[in-house]
């Protein structure tokens, strides 16, 4: 097969903005780049391409000059909400609470039933059940003109309301409203037979490898379940001056989508890792070089490290390995509860559709492990497991133990994530700036009650006793053992299996991006109301 390049959409257009648009939903956003800054200097008062600018910026990590263009848009056109927000919301993900929330006090000014803006500002400061702001939003969820998405983003901030009022039933009923208003289904029967044919199929050694050659970094990737504090680990390894980070970035899945999709040119794939017996040496190296000339931006090639934090790779380990061989991965252990609380009260815009139900945050769990306990004896010494609680209530030891396993020498700046200097675009952004702290742990238990389903579909309380004996064994074991095995977990799960292509999306913010992922179809101007919440229970 051939690997020149990925496969991808072909679409016509005349349309410079429209061409720069493509090009960064392809994630070629140095020739996006090169396009828009011909554009701007070309019509300097043309407020589209100025924004398109902005997201371009914003998507490559370049936060202070995307800044700056926003900046220059709210100058120029103060009428501009959307520049006004979105600079809002960047000045959060860098830390910035005072000046985010000034930034959306402003919208409100002008537009002060602005979803977007309300939802924004609840997650700067929690509003009281009382306040006129939480009024307003029980308002904008009682109108019937309200368009689904930010329905849900809307319910989802009052559902934070209650919480923090100490209202646990109430605020469940509101995350369950915000859910019923997000769409899409979760293929339970896919996952299974997917992670089945990885315990079949995937042996190291059995099939071609990529060559590790042409590139000085080594990939470590943060994964586990969402919400179980990968954001947390970034940053604190985002303090390492040898470390750079990629984010959750969707370069693997692509990357394994393009595999698939080159050897299906060759031989019809019969199973999700039939491609593997069709792929050579040549093939994968080729598709290793693809990988890190798209994934790893040209600031971070002095680094030695490159962190990638999509924390659903973890059903793609076994392909990680074979294009990157030299790769370690670092899987992240929450208390299941507490992950399957945040995940319900956290409001994904799409993409993440096994969270609309606890049952399905259930049977997501057990798959999860079942793929982990499959990949610990055959990964090795590769693949380590991080309990979330060890790493907050033992901070440096753990850190040691981790720099150590990505053959690093420790540095006491990996204590301070909240000096990280790069911008936080998850549902982690507030909590990140407030250091380690433990404040994650056992929040589940006020709802105990309402996670009755979920506990149920984990297979009760015998099944999250024995993961909590685990965890402990992990916080109490002064040295990693990689022997550490789930099998027992997984033996009475259902077969699972999870999707290899399947991928976090791009995190919701409120004003959003050109250029894809859950972004795309959230275009509004703040005053328009719409858009979705970064908000939601845990770390």
């Amino acid at each position: 097969m051939t690997t020149n390049a990925p496969l991808l959409p072909k679409v016509e257009t005349s349309n410079p903005l429209d061409q720069a648009d493509l090009l960064m939903r392809t994630r070629k956003f140095s020739e996006a780049l090169a396009l828009l800054q011909q554009l701007a200097e070309a019509d300097p008062q043309n407020p589209a391409v100025l924004h398109a600018l902005s997201d371009c910026y914003s998507e490559m990590g370049l936060v202070s000059q995307s800044l700056f263009v926003l900046d220059t848009l709210c100058e120029t056109w103060p009428e501009d909400l959307n520049a006004r927000g979105k600079a809002g919301m960047i000045r959060l993900s860098m830390g910035d609470k005072k000046a985010a929330s000034a930034a959306f006090r402003k919208v409100l000014e002008a537009s002060p039933m602005s979803a977007p803006a309300l939802v924004a500002l609840n997650l700067v400061e929690t509003f009281a059940a009382s306040s006129p702001e939480a009024a307003r939003l029980r308002q904008l969820a009682g109108s019937p003109d309200l368009p689904q998405g930010v329905r849900a983003a809307v319910c989802n901030a009052i559902g934070q309301i209650e919480d923090a009022a100490g209202n646990a039933a109430t605020a469940m009923r509101f995350f369950a409203e915000a859910k019923a208003e997000t769409p899409g289904s979760y293929p339970l029967a896919e996952y299974d037979k997917m992670v089945a044919e990885q315990r079949q199929a995937f042996f190291p050694g059995s099939f071609a490898e990529a060559r590790a050659e042409g590139s000085a970094q080594r990939f470590a990737f943060v994964t586990g379940l969402p919400r179980s504090g990968t954001t947390l680990l970034e940053a604190m390894l985002g303090r390492h001056p040898e470390i750079g980070s990629i984010g959750e970035n969707p370069g693997l899945g692509q990357a394994l989508i393009t595999a698939r999709q080159l050897v299906q040119e060759d031989a019809p794939l019969t199973s999700h890792w039939h491609w593997t017996k069709h792929a050579t040496e040549a093939d994968l190296t080729a598709l290793r070089s693809m990988f890190l000339q798209m994934n790893v931006p040209g600031a971070l090639r002095s680094r030695s490290v490159i962190v990638d934090k999509q924390p659903q790779n973890s059903f793609n380990l076994g392909f990680a390995r074979m294009i990157l061989p030299d790769a370690k991965f670092i899987f992240m252990m929450r208390h299941p509860l507490d992950v399957g609380l945040s995940a319900f009260s956290k409001d994904f815009a799409e993409g993440q559709a096994f969270s609309k139900r606890l049952e399905w945050i259930g049977h997501q769990i057990r798959t999860v492990y079942a793929s982990l306990d499959d990949y610990l004896p055959k990964l090795g010494n590769r693949l380590r497991l991080q309990s979330y609680r060890a790493l907050v209530e033992q901070p440096e030891q753990q850190l040691r133990q981790i720099l150590d396993h990505l053959d690093l020498e420790w540095n006491p700046a990996c204590l301070r994530p909240e000096d990280y200097s790069g911008a936080v675009n998850t549902a982690s952004l507030v909590q990140i700036r407030e250091g380690i702290n433990t404040k994650g742990l056992g929040k589940w238990k006020r709802y105990k009650t309402e996670l009755a389903p979920l506990v149920d579909a984990l297979g009760g309380w015998d099944w999250i006793r024995e993961w909590e004996q685990r965890d402990a064994a992990l916080c109490s074991t002064k040295a990693y053992k990689a022997s550490s095995t789930f099998s027992s977990l997984a033996a009475s799960a259902s077969a699972p299996n999870g999707a290899l292509t399947t991928n976090m999306p791009e995190p919701t913010i409120l004003w959003p991006s050109r250029a894809g992922g859950n972004l795309a179809s959230l275009r509004s101007a703040p005053g328009s109301a719409s858009a979705s919440s970064a908000s939601s229970i845990g770390a």
